[in-house]
């Protein structure tokens, strides 16, 4: 009886000492904040981004952007005015690999959502509500100043559909769906960030 006893409490405290040991032993990765743009010109077309990334396990990294931009305002004698702008969420996940001490490239997958809204006056009074649902895959090249600043350029190839809603003040209210690819040259963004 006691003999069995004793292996009951040599077995529970030798679980108790590898749970604890393995406990000790988790995974604490790297995060990043930062600030991305796409485009920096005065045509409204400008637009750029937060984000967020933590890495979940070595080299592997969960990724939230929210960006905004593309805002666009004119306004004109004769109540001829346009104003509209866009707000999105993204998410993903990217892997990355070493080239050497301070560059990394990275890749990996990304959904995004967007809703752009806005008003006209030209030809006549509407607003404009479209929600858009991206698909994209990131690559990227990052460059690491030291252990807490880096910047880095990434692409964004991918695919995206369109819900358009035109509500007219005088007249019939019009939807539809577009899809389209995205081409390069609004997909381009320069980030700017900092690890912790």
């Amino acid at each position: 009886m006691f003999t069995h006893t004793f292996k009951i409490t040599f077995c529970l405290i030798f679980f108790t000492f590898l749970i604890s040991g393995i406990h000790a032993q988790e995974f604490v990765g790297h995060k990043e904040v930062g600030l991305g743009f796409t485009s920096l010109n005065l045509t409204g077309s400008s637009s750029f981004s937060a984000f967020y990334k933590k890495e979940r396990k070595m080299n592997e990294f969960f990724r939230l952007n929210f960006f905004t931009g593309n805002l666009d305002a004119l306004f004109r004698k004769g109540n001829q005015n346009r104003v509209s702008t866009l707000l999105g969420i993204g998410f993903g996940k990217e892997k990355r690999r070493q080239f050497d001490e301070k560059l990394w490239y990275y890749f990996g997958p990304q959904c995004s959502t967007t809703i752009q809204t806005g008003f006209s006056s030209i030809p006549s009074d509407n607003e404009f509500l479209n929600v858009i649902l991206g698909l994209g895959y990131v690559f990227g090249l990052q460059h690491q100043f030291n252990n807490f600043w880096a910047m880095n350029i990434e692409i964004q190839p991918g695919i995206y559909g369109t819900l358009n809603s035109t509500f007219v003040k005088k007249g019939p209210d019009s939807y539809s769906f577009s899809t389209g690819i995205n081409n390069f040259n609004n997909s381009v963004r320069l980030n700017i960030l900092r690890r912790f």
